[in-house]
């Protein structure tokens, strides 16, 4: 199955057994502190409160015949503690370089699972463990001059640790049995590289442009779920300061998706293909300083 991110299965499509419609939602609240140590020397520390809410919808069925397909609705939330330190060096009044490191948040999740076929099976002791990646985050700014500068950002996130999650209490049936089951999905992840570079102009005291392109690695394992290639983002954006406190921002970015291929063969499934894509970005952010 393939549980990683939101998702909307379309409902005829075949691949409708080997993926699921996701939906998570997220919160987190980071309290962090900076010390400036001098003019060349930062420090900042921060703690990550998290809490994430998963609704996963597989759907269980047999292609080609004339059994209704059976769908399943598991719901469970969790909180998660991690953290974050890093640092900014000023070598020269125009140059900033900063260094980040971001823990893994570890979430523990509990909630009910239902199976929506006949009979109808609910477990209330549906539970699992999962986690978010830590990354190492290396950054550079340097002003060309007083209103022209150039940004990179290089990211290594350490997905390695996502091989396998264990699922409990998974309400299903068996023939026309009803059980609670345990399952384990692979995913058999590898860490991954995300490369940006950037520039930044401000045309006025109150007006910024930037334009970036960012190459992203997928961590992904093909022979495990259905995933994306790596990526090339190319965006462009806007910031207005208003007022002091007050600042307008608007970006738009395409991705460029590179097929990646699907090679899936389980003891349940045999899926082989092509996955492609692309895909567009539009945001608008009105950012308030108190």
């Amino acid at each position: 199955m393939s549980n990683s991110a939101n998702r909307d299965v379309e409902a005829n499509s075949i691949l409708r057994y080997v993926q699921s419609s996701n939906t998570i939602q997220d919160c987190d609240v980071v309290p962090a502190i900076g010390v400036k140590i001098n003019e060349l020397f930062s420090i900042g520390v921060g703690i990550n409160f998290s809490y994430a809410k998963f609704d996963l919808q597989p759907i269980t069925g047999f292609a080609g015949s004339n059994i209704a397909d059976s769908q399943s609705d598991n719901q469970s939330d969790g909180r998660g503690v991690g953290a974050q330190a890093g640092f900014l060096v000023k070598p020269a009044k125009s140059t900033v370089i900063g260094f980040d490191y971001r823990s893994v948040t570890t979430y523990q999740l509990s909630g009910t699972s239902i199976f929506n076929g006949n009979p109808r099976v609910v477990s209330n002791n549906y539970h699992f463990k999962l986690a978010t990646p830590a990354r190492a985050i290396f950054s550079v700014n340097h002003f060309l001059t007083s209103s022209f500068g150039l940004i990179g950002t290089i990211q290594h996130i350490q997905w390695s640790f996502l091989q396998n999650i264990h699922v409990n209490g998974i309400a299903a049936v068996i023939g026309t049995r009803p059980v609670i089951v345990n399952g384990t999905v692979p995913y058999r992840l590898h860490d991954a590289w995300l490369v940006t570079l950037g520039t930044h102009y401000r045309a006025t005291p109150k007006w910024i442009i930037r334009v970036a392109g960012t190459y992203n690695q997928s961590p992904g394992n093909p022979q495990n779920q259905i995933v994306n290639g790596d990526s090339i983002v190319l965006g462009i954006s806007t910031g207005y300061d208003i007022n002091k406190t007050i600042t307008l921002n608007g970006s738009y970015a395409h991705v460029f998706i590179r097929n990646e291929t699907i090679n899936i063969n389980s003891p349940r499934f045999l899926v082989n293909g092509i996955n492609s894509g692309s895909r567009d970005g539009v945001s608008v952010k009105l950012t308030i300083n108190v």
